[in-house]
Parts: C-alpha cells; sequence; structure tokens
C-alpha cells in the first residue's frame, strides 16, 4: 500500500485507507464485456483509476480488467451479479492482481490468519471455522498480454542470428557450456584422452 507524498506527512499522521489493485473480472457475458460494464463495476467496489481498453475483436478476451483504490476497512468481494440487456442476471468472479496480505476469515487485507482477532476468537470457542476467502481470489501467474506484434518477434530473432550463414553456436567446442560441463573440466578430460 503506497500513498502520495503530501506537504507535512509525518509518519505519525500517515493514514492508508485504499489499496490500488488490479481486479479481473471474470465470467461475463460476451455482450456484457465492455470498458463502460468494467468502470460500472469498478465504481461498486471503489474508486476506479483505469481501465484496460477491450483488445482487438480477433483476440479472445477472457476477463475484463479495472484498477480500484479498494477501501482496506471493507472486505474483499468475491463477485457480484451484473444483467445484461435482457435483464438476464450472471454472477461474475472477481480475482485481484498482486494481493498483498489478507485474512482469510474475514477478508480484510493488512493481516493473515494469525493476526486475525475475530479468527482467534472463533478457535478459542472451539467453533466451526468456515474461511469465505482463500488464495482463489489471488491471480495464478501474471497478466495474460496479447501476443507481441509480429513486427517486434522478428527484429528481436535478427538479433540473434550469426553473421554467417554457416556459423552455429552448437559447432564450437564451447558447446559443453550449455550442457552444464564445466570447460576446464572438458579440457582435463580431453588431455588425458590424448595421452
Amino acid at each position: 500500500m503506497l500513498q502520495r507524498w503530501q506537504k507535512g506527512m509525518t509518519a505519525s499522521n500517515v493514514k492508508f485507507e485504499h489499496a490500488s489493485l488490479w481486479v479481473q473480472i471474470w465470467g461475463a457475458s460476451f455482450d456484457t464485456r465492455s470498458s463502460q460494464v468494467a468502470t460500472e463495476i469498478g465504481s461498486r467496489l471503489g474508486t476506479v483509476e483505469d481501465v484496460e481498453r477491450c483488445r482487438r475483436q480477433d483476440m479472445q478476451n477472457l476477463f475484463m480488467r479495472v484498477r480500484v483504490a479498494l477501501p482496506i476497512s471493507m472486505p474483499l468481494r468475491h463477485g457480484g451479479f451484473i444483467a445484461d440487456s435482457n435483464g438476464v442476471r450472471t454472477w461474475v468472479k472477481f480475482k485481484y492482481e498482486r494481493l498483498p496480505i489478507f485474512c482469510h476469515y474475514c477478508g480484510l487485507l493488512g493481516h493473515d490468519l494469525s493476526h486475525s482477532a475475530s479468527h482467534y476468537a472463533v478457535e478459542k470457542n472451539g467453533g466451526d471455522i468456515e474461511y469465505q476467502y482463500g488464495n482463489w481470489l489471488k491471480v495464478a501467474g501474471g497478466r495474460l498480454r496479447s501476443p507481441p506484434r509480429k513486427e517486434a518477434v522478428e527484429e528481436e530473432t535478427s538479433a540473434w542470428k550469426p553473421e554467417n550463414p554457416g556459423d552455429d553456436f552448437f559447432q564450437y567446442d564451447d558447446h559443453v557450456e550449455n550442457q552444464g560441463i564445466d570447460p576446464e573440466f572438458q579440457m582435463i578430460c580431453s588431455e588425458k584422452n590424448d595421452l
């Protein structure tokens, strides 16, 4: 969690009230996938800071993406209902990118189970514990990006082409480095074989 510096700010008067996160919105029907819908959903979570524009029509969009300043005093949301143009309601799931530490019991950012007073109280009383939150709210891996432009890939691969077409780094004796064999050891072994 970060906060912009302001004049007169000290460590004692800084208040962290929001966490800025990218939220992925999964499960929306094709006719409801738009920047306007992502903005509307994001505004229900917190303050919308940015919305990822829809990619080209020939690219498959699996989810919408919106950057939201989430209030840390409120629990994370699992998802919500959205209605399409016919009024049919659909449940969409939320996944949070780079989600910081959060409690799997109460859903609040900033602490985990071992530092949750409400979880401790239920655990101490021996009651059944139901976890409504979990690591499934986190995005696994990273953001799926659209494939690079063809020109960029060609430029990148041409930088690795040998100057002489017959040159190939596997033709040299130093290819043992790529097999995990120390070149000095290889040289010692070849000298013993020469004896």
